[in-house]
């Protein structure tokens, strides 16, 4: 993990921490914390003087990034064991008071709500297109800052605080490395904290995701997807699950961008597993058109296709037309239809896949033959379907059709008579409201009278009669 020391390796100059600096000492003095602890100003005084201090006296704590992997409790019992430590190792040290430690442990909570104000307001004058209120100083090192110090105390944030704390540090910066390596240090271990001590949810298991990515650490950020989605299924209390389709999408865009055949069925098996994530066209129509795009579609050859290596040992390998067929078959249970734009995507990918692929083949075929497979033997277009018989009339594939079950056929007659009767009470309430505004104003010609409150029901039921 990087040191942070007030610049003492080098790696951080302490003009970095003059926001924390600033807004800590304004913290550690205002009246919200002396109300709340009621400590004399010399105790006041030695805390700032603490919290302000650039050294630091931390004894060997584990790294939280290493306890993901092992049992929660396990886990959990690991870590507030560490910290107990670490918060008896700072009293011996400064011999502070339960009080004195109860002002550096809020001041360290509320200094998280300051800077989120401060990121809050910084999006909002962004998104105004106005000029940022801020001076320029970067709020998450103020967060990396407290973060060390709540370490250094033993001190574990409450569940909204540390929320806070990832809120900050998962924000993006102005693109300076040196800062944005402390910052994701940071955050790193505030995500493992957090799922170690609290119950994960989809917002802190998204942000720990993108920051395995952004580490480079693909394969733990999967590992983690998928033991998250185990823990789920024995539970059993899928209406509650952290893991879902937006949650897994940031991999599977990412696996999709670079072309990892391998990884991206890998995951997309995972996904299709699990009870709580469903599919919808947008993540249909990126894995087709990532594949497509990249000749998976095209090949009969299952070692390599445009370059890239199968993994034969795994049979969710497979390829060609084959592998269209089976993803096509999935997605044909969860779509009913693709939208203009996801159509038109797909198409143009499939273009650019087939050009791509047969002239690679073109280049490699000395036979001086015609090939007898060419992009001439595909067609990727969007059809109209007859209404007469449901057939393709490229394909010559006639439309499955989707018949309803004696008790879904039930279900939607119950359900259409009963929504009939509530939209005709609405409807009658409505006109009723505007005939007696013109006649206390009134106004004639009104031509349009009340019907029967059974009207609605009574039309419907004679649509389902002739339905039938």
């Amino acid at each position: 993990m990087t040191t942070i020391a007030g610049g003492n390796d080098g790696s951080a100059q302490p003009y970095l921490w003059k926001t924390y600096d600033t807004m800590m000492e304004n913290m550690i003095r205002s009246k919200r914390v002396k109300k709340r602890t009621k400590c004399d100003d010399k105790s006041i005084s030695k805390c700032c003087a603490f919290l302000l201090s650039h050294e630091q006296d931390l004894s060997p704590v584990p790294d939280f990034t290493k306890l993901v992997g092992s049992d929660k409790d396990e886990k959990k019992n690991m870590l507030i064991s560490s910290l107990k430590n670490q918060a008896n190792h700072f009293r011996q040290r400064f011999n502070f008071t339960d009080s004195e430690v109860e002002i550096i442990s809020r001041s360290l909570a509320y200094i998280g709500d300051d800077c989120a104000r401060i990121i809050s307001r910084k999006k909002r004058d962004k998104d105004a297109g106005g000029i940022d209120s801020s001076d320029g100083d970067d709020p998450r090192l103020s967060i990396v800052r407290a973060w060390h110090k709540t370490k250094e105390i033993g001190h574990i944030l409450q569940e909204n605080s540390m929320s806070t704390y990832m809120f900050i540090l998962s924000n993006s910066g102005e693109g300076n490395n040196e800062i944005d390596a402390l910052v994701d240090d940071a955050l790193l271990e505030v995500i493992s904290c957090y799922h170690t001590m609290y119950e994960s949810n989809e917002k802190t298991v998204t942000i720990r995701l993108k920051s395995l990515m952004s580490r480079g650490k693909v394969v733990e950020a999967e590992d983690m997807l998928k033991a998250l989605a185990a823990q789920t299924e024995i539970s059993g209390k899928h209406d509650k699950a952290v893991v879902r389709l937006r949650t897994y999408m940031p991999l599977m865009e990412h696996y999709c961008a670079i072309g990892n055949l391998t990884s991206t069925l890998r995951l997309y098996r995972q996904m299709q597993a699990c009870p709580g994530i469903h599919w919808d066209v947008e993540s249909y129509s990126l894995l087709l058109s990532s594949l497509a795009r990249f000749g998976y579609f095209f090949s009969d050859d299952k070692n390599e296709t445009n370059g890239n290596k199968f993994d034969t040992s795994d049979d969710v390998n497979l390829y060609g037309p084959i592998l269209f067929d089976s993803l096509v078959s999935d997605m044909a249970k969860d779509i009913l239809e693709l939208t203009e734009e996801t159509s038109s995507e797909i198409i143009d990918s499939f273009q650019i896949g087939m050009k791509a692929y047969f002239d690679k083949q073109s280049k490699f075929d000395d036979s001086g033959k015609d090939q007898v497979l060419s992009s001439q033997n595909y067609i990727v277009e969007r059809v109209k379907i007859p209404k007469g018989n449901g057939t393709c009339p490229v394909t010559g594939v006639k439309l499955r059709l989707l018949a309803l079950d004696e008790f879904q056929r039930q279900n939607v007659h119950d359900t259409l008579l009963e929504m009939s009767q509530s939209t005709t009470e609405e409807w009658m309430a409505s006109i009723q409201a505007r005939n007696q505004k013109e006649s206390n104003e009134k106004k004639e010609g009104n031509t349009e009278s009340i019907q029967d409150e059974n009207y609605g029901y009574q039309e419907l039921l004679k649509f389902s009669k002739w339905l039938e």
